[in-house]
């Protein structure tokens, strides 16, 4: 099992036990907000390298063929990614 389906099994297990919706909505938007903003960077990150790495004119086609997804959306990918790069660590 992987550690976001443990961490989401946890919460929910909490949940069932102390009926606290609240504190249940609170802590699994938590998880969404964060591990969503690290993916997003994430597969800008590798949609970038792809982009890089293949030849020119054959990106767009390639992210639609393999992904499912139109140029804008990987460009707004690659976006999230390099926003990254101006933050201090």
């Amino acid at each position: 099992m992987s550690l976001a389906k443990n961490e989401i099994t946890m919460a929910t297990e909490i949940y069932k036990s102390t009926n606290d919706l609240r504190q249940y909505k609170d802590t699994m938007r938590d998880y969404i907000l964060d591990r969503g903003q690290a993916l997003i960077v994430d597969i800008g990150y590798a949609l970038r390298e792809m982009k890089t790495n293949l030849p020119w004119g054959e990106f767009n086609a390639w992210t639609e063929r393999e992904l499912g997804i139109d140029r804008r959306t990987a460009t707004n990918y690659m976006a999230a990614y390099t926003l990254t790069l101006d933050q201090p660590d």
